[in-house]
């Protein structure tokens, strides 16, 4: 039927399409025409997308709640963690390194902080730099995830955060110090780590893949920030969006992924004890107020040593203390570690369990770090 048509139709049917037809045009000539969204937003649409993937050498930990505990339920180094105080909290997913970070990207940071500090000076007044090598991220067992064009990305870095950085911060704030040692083992076998633990941490070195440690909370950040840099220089050149920028993880953070999903366990891998059915030591702790190495290693042992917990990450308890993003109140700035350590007897194990760390310049010797990498968009199906 024709609008002419419908236009002779007589009596009170003839008017009500009359309106209507009406209606119809004024609306399409106000909101757009034909083919458009008629002046709306657009609509949800349902397909693939892109999506954050995670990062070479770290492992996507799924968003949650959990029961924190409180600060003061901590100094009760004899009670049970089923026993504490504790409040509900929750965290967003998140991607988190599978190890801490080593000597050997360590390295590769100081290499670049160096040669931005260095530049204009001969390559051979770097005494450090026979010790570095790029870092290969085609190998999923390599854990920082950069890029082997470390000249491109070095040219970047070196014109934005680190432009004014000299060799004199590098060696005072950036350079490992595992000085404190000789407080625990004594000057002389102190010295052997003192001199070696980090000299041979590079590339294909004894100690590369051993975690780095003496290391104090700024160069921790700084790390972070120029792995960042890193990271999305890259992914500039492939024509990539930027990721958000690596950063510690929050006290929440490291305590929800020490965890690895069980609610109530006292330590990461989900038991009570620290040795399995065959009687072998869990962690690399201190197991006697006065005996270190009971694990095979009287200081750190390599990354990845020990089985992972639920949530694929190794050495969440143990072998090197953590430090945690730090927390502002009253004008103060505070500190802290977790995880304990190779140095530590097994409450500090504890995933709840923290600890002060004096200043942001502090080295503490059996201290080290890993990264986080806030998850965008959709959680991944795993």
């Amino acid at each position: 039927m024709s609008i002419n048509r419908i236009s002779m139709v007589k009596g009170p049917h003839s008017l009500i399409l009359t309106v209507a037809m009406s209606l119809v045009v004024y609306s399409c000539a106000l909101l757009g025409h034909s083919g458009s969204n008629y002046g709306h937003i657009k609509e949800v649409q349902r397909g693939t997308f892109w999506y954050m993937e995670t990062p070479p050498g770290m492992r996507f930990i799924p968003g949650g709640a959990f029961h924190k505990y409180t600060e003061q339920s901590l100094i009760q180094v004899n009670e049970p963690e089923e026993s504490k105080s504790s409040r509900l909290c929750s965290v967003d997913g998140f991607h988190m390194d599978r190890n801490a970070v080593a000597n050997r990207q360590y390295k590769q940071f100081l290499e670049e902080m160096l040669a931005i500090a260095n530049r204009g000076k001969a390559s051979q007044d770097n005494d450090l730099d026979s010790d570095f090598a790029p870092m290969d991220v085609a190998d999923e067992e390599k854990d920082v995830n950069t890029t082997a064009d470390t000249d491109n990305a070095s040219t970047s870095i070196a014109n934005g955060p680190f432009a004014n950085i000299t060799e004199a911060y590098i060696k005072e704030v950036l350079y490992p110090d595992l000085s404190e040692l000789r407080e625990i083992f004594g000057d002389a076998e102190a010295a052997y780590y003192i001199e070696n633990y980090f000299e041979y941490g590079g590339e294909g070195q004894p100690y590369a893949n051993f975690p780095v440690l003496g290391i104090c909370y700024e160069a921790a950040e700084k790390f972070c920030e120029w792995r960042t840099e890193k990271m999305n220089e890259y992914r500039k050149s492939q024509g990539l969006p930027p990721l958000p920028p690596f950063s510690l993880p929050t006290p929440e953070q490291r305590e929800y992924a020490a965890r690895g999903g069980h609610e109530m366990a006292i330590y990461p891998w989900g038991g009570p004890y620290v040795r399995d059915g065959k009687g072998d030591l869990l962690a690399n702790f201190k197991t006697d107020a006065h005996y270190y190495g009971e694990c095979g290693y009287k200081f750190a042992s390599p990354v990845g040593t020990f089985p992972p917990n639920g949530y694929g990450l190794h050495d969440m308890a143990g072998n090197v203390r953590e430090y945690v993003k730090c927390s502002h109140k009253d004008g103060k700035i505070t500190i802290e570690t977790m995880g304990g350590s190779c140095l530590k007897i097994a409450h500090f194990m504890q995933p709840s369990v923290r600890e002060q760390v004096r200043s942001s310049r502090y080295k503490p010797c059996d201290a080290g770090f890993r990264c986080v990498l806030p998850h965008v968009g959709t959680e991944p199906n795993q």
